[in-house]
């Protein structure tokens, strides 16, 4: 109990990759730490128990979180690699849907550090193994919206990884099946903000995807349907953070395309509704990797 009330105020201080959060991260790695060690705790006093060894790998997992969001790349990889170590041996004992439902996260984990290094090739493979694992999950339970969620997000992120290495048709296929299933989730959850949120980062994929072949129309449909998503559920909660950094980052993504569609006009006031939305993270005392990043893109655009 204590190691989940610790898990719930990190989320609630520094999310956990939700748009429900208070973007204090340094706080957050506190209570991950707290977490973590209660975890081994456990571990320590049943070094046997498939559920205790499973809770620690989640803890672990949720440090290495917390350090990709404060920008700490490198040093979340280890966590994510040792995590991934103890829910691979779990499943070769037990196929159960929230073993594999683990193993499936934190694949999505190490593609994601790989990718920000740079070693898409690696991304790729990882990307492969996480969709047959979302694949099983959903063919267990076909009605299963977490399921479903999952197997969305491994196919929006084979399509990024896929579309870096230069595979088109692999690319393409992926991204438009991951549109499909957001599209049927969100129509039968209208008011699901993390359905419409995950929606939304698929659109960014899409228009990332037909942006790095070149096919700069579809890629502006794309980023813009992605603003105008974003854009609703930041309107329903001014406060929440991550979700206007998110809404940053799209508007660059708008003015990046406008941008080379030499619509400078429209790419400006992209560029400095960007900055409006991400500059006060950027200088804040602790400020934050993604509101940085949004704003020197920003400052490049214009």
């Amino acid at each position: 109990e204590l190691m989940r009330d610790y898990e719930a105020e990190a989320d609630i201080l520094g999310g956990n990759f939700n748009l429900s959060n208070l973007g204090d991260s340094s706080a957050a790695l506190t209570f991950r730490r707290k977490q973590l060690q209660v975890g081994q705790r456990i571990v320590a006093l049943k070094p046997n128990d498939s559920s205790a060894r499973r809770s620690l790998a989640v803890a672990v997992t949720r440090m290495g979180d917390q350090l990709l969001l404060d920008g700490q790349n490198r040093e979340a990889l280890p966590y994510y690699i040792q995590a991934q170590n103890v829910f691979e041996d779990l499943a070769k004992s037990s196929q159960s849907t929230r073993t594999l439902e683990h193993l499936d996260e934190t694949y999505n984990r190490v593609q994601q550090v790989e990718t920000a290094n740079g070693d898409f090739k690696q991304s790729v493979d990882t990307n492969r193994r996480a969709l047959d694992v979302s694949k099983k999950l959903s063919l267990a339970d076909p009605h299963s919206g977490k399921a479903q969620l999952a197997l969305a997000t491994d196919y929006a992120n084979f399509a990024d990884s896929t579309s870096r290495v230069g595979q088109k048709d692999e690319a393409v296929s992926a991204v438009n099946q991951a549109m499909n299933i957001m599209s049927d989730l969100v129509r039968l959850n209208p008011k699901d903000t993390e359905f419409r949120g995950v929606q939304a980062a698929v659109y960014v994929t899409a228009g990332d995807v037909f942006r790095r072949f070149k096919e700069l129309s579809p890629s502006l449909h794309y980023y813009r349907e992605a603003l105008s998503l974003t854009s609703q559920i930041q309107s329903e909660d001014p406060n929440n953070v991550d979700g206007r950094l998110r809404l940053a980052a799209i508007t660059n993504d708008v003015g990046e395309l406008l941008t080379q569609l030499r619509e400078f006009k429209s790419a400006r006031e992209m560029y400095n509704n960007a900055l409006d939305l991400a500059k006060p993270e950027a200088t804040s005392s602790h400020p934050n990797e993604q509101a940085r990043y949004s704003t020197a893109d920003s400052y490049t655009g214009l």
